[in-house]
């Protein structure tokens, strides 16, 4: 609560990632990769104001996602303030980032 989660180097295969108000994600300058392990989603917020990602390489692994339920590999809607620097998304079967009704800044995202 309120504290960095501090990702290390490396590649974690993950799904269904759910973004809450606040949460802060840090990697290590692109190398924390996060790649989608398969299923409906993968990195989905809403109502995530506050929400940080920094350092994050997301990687859809060409996976399909369900189109009813997410627009991209990282969905974002309803969030304020929220920030994303120095991320890569990549290998992605739809969308990379999809943001709506939303504010905040994105930065160095390739």
């Amino acid at each position: 609560k309120n504290q960095a989660l501090h990702l290390p180097e490396g590649t974690f295969r993950v799904s269904g990632l759910r973004l809450r108000a606040g949460t802060c994600l840090v990697g290590q300058s692109r190398r924390t990769v996060l790649m989608f392990a398969g299923g409906s989603t993968f990195v989905t917020a809403d109502r995530a104001d506050g929400l940080t990602i920094s350092g994050i390489t997301f990687d859809g692994a060409y996976k399909p996602l369900d189109a009813d339920s997410a627009e991209a590999l990282v969905s974002i809607a309803n969030s304020r303030a929220i920030a994303i620097e120095d991320a890569a998304i990549r290998n992605s079967a739809l969308g990379g980032l999809a943001i709506s009704h939303s504010s905040g800044r994105i930065e160095h995202v390739h």
